[in-house]
């Protein structure tokens, strides 16, 4: 039962990722980050204009790195409450569901849900 409760933790972490756009907002700070490493190779601005443009793109990372936090955060929601819901329930034995969970065949498994995830975005 324990490897269930985390197999339908995994469907609701890809879900929830997918409803929350985490992965999109992302991917918008990876080409924020872009557009700045552009900015300051560019040989054409001068080091002050440099200087303002990797500020202004600086701040905007930040957020974006923010933003898509929160966005992780509300994926992680649904799956932590269906586990702890299977707890509470007594379907799953807690120290049963932290085995599992620190085990490496569901770590994989969890890195293979994100990457669908990754994968479903595009």
């Amino acid at each position: 039962m324990t490897y269930l409760a985390v197999a339908l933790s995994l469907v609701a972490l890809v879900i929830g990722l997918k409803l929350s756009r985490a992965v999109e907002v992302a991917k918008r700070a990876l080409v924020s980050s872009r557009e700045g490493l552009a900015v300051l190779s560019d040989r054409s601005l001068s080091d002050s204009e440099k200087e303002r443009l990797a500020r202004r793109t600086s701040l905007a990372l930040f957020a974006a790195g923010g933003h898509a936090a929160l966005r992780l955060i509300l994926a992680l929601v649904f799956p932590a409450v269906l586990l702890g819901l299977a707890v509470i329930t007594k379907l799953v034995e807690p120290d049963a569901l932290f085995a599992v969970l620190g085990s490496w065949p569901v770590m994989l498994a969890g890195l293979l849900a994100f990457a669908l995830a990754v994968i479903l975005e595009r």
